[in-house]
């Protein structure tokens, strides 16, 4: 099932939720690597590899996005109420914000900054940003605490998740997850 149905999220869905959330945990560990550099050693390759993937992201999460305004939403179940479906909703939506903020933010922090941005083979700039220390101060800023929000709203998204399927007993875990591994997961819904 490619679309999202009523009761669940369709395969491209899926697949590009599961994506992302690898690279953003890949970002946010190469992030925290660099940051703290100075006590970690790693090299100049772990920044190259954030910004790269960090585009891949954006690229990803536009695809995304496309999807889901051109999908119906699968319906809440029916245990959730209207002020926890509207909740769910505003966190979706601002993890997504984050997502799409993260990496124009730190693309723009480093063009402002004088680097370039590798992609495959090549190294580009963020079109009609210049070298500019204040820019690349702003954005820094923007890109580090946004950073951390995202990766405080990651982690609150996945226990949730959890939370919703081992405590609560509800599907919401098993509609993103693929058939083949949701039937392997047990839902005891007797409580």
């Amino acid at each position: 099932m490619i679309f999202n149905s009523q009761s669940r999220w369709g395969s491209v869905a899926q697949c590009l939720h599961w994506l992302i959330a690898v690279m953003i945990y890949f970002s946010i560990i190469t992030g925290l690597l660099w940051w703290l550099r100075k006590y970690t050693h790693v090299g100049v390759g772990v920044i190259s590899n954030h910004k790269t993937v960090g585009l891949a992201i954006l690229a990803l999460v536009i695809m995304r996005l496309i999807w889901r305004w051109t999908n119906r939403l699968p319906q809440s179940h029916d245990s959730l109420s209207t002020y926890q479906t509207i909740l769910i909703r505003a966190s979706h939506w601002l993890i997504l914000m984050l997502i799409v903020i993260m990496p124009v933010s730190g693309w723009m922090m480093s063009t402002a900054s004088g680097y370039k941005t590798s992609i495959i083979f090549t190294k580009v700039s963020m079109p009609f940003v210049q070298k500019s220390v204040p820019l690349a101060k702003v954005t820094t800023l923007i890109h580090h605490w946004a950073g951390w929000v995202l990766l405080a709203s990651v982690m609150i998204h996945a226990f949730v998740a959890y939370w919703h399927h081992w405590v609560r007993k509800d599907p919401s875990l098993i509609r993103m997850l693929p058939r083949v591994i949701a039937r392997k997961i047990p839902l005891n819904t007797k409580k």
